[in-house]
């Protein structure tokens, strides 16, 4: 398949994995690179949290799309 820009292919991606019972989960880099995991959809909140405390800032998709779409 092709997209348009990365954020389309990352919200594609992130349908795909919604019907799985999947999320994607991007972090913030401070630059024009990407960073996304892969984790269970009920693991979206501890794993938010987790990044957080690492000092990381987490996005799930909708707040990735409000940023980058």
């Amino acid at each position: 398949m092709e997209f348009e820009s990365v954020p389309a292919a990352f919200l594609a991606l992130s349908e795909w994995l919604t019907a799985r019972e999947l999320a994607l989960l991007h972090f913030e880099t401070d630059s024009d690179s990407y960073c996304a995991i892969i984790i269970k959809g009920s693991n979206v909140a501890a794993t938010k949290q987790l990044a957080e405390a690492a000092q990381l800032t987490p996005y799930d998709q909708l707040d990735f799309s409000k940023r980058n779409c």
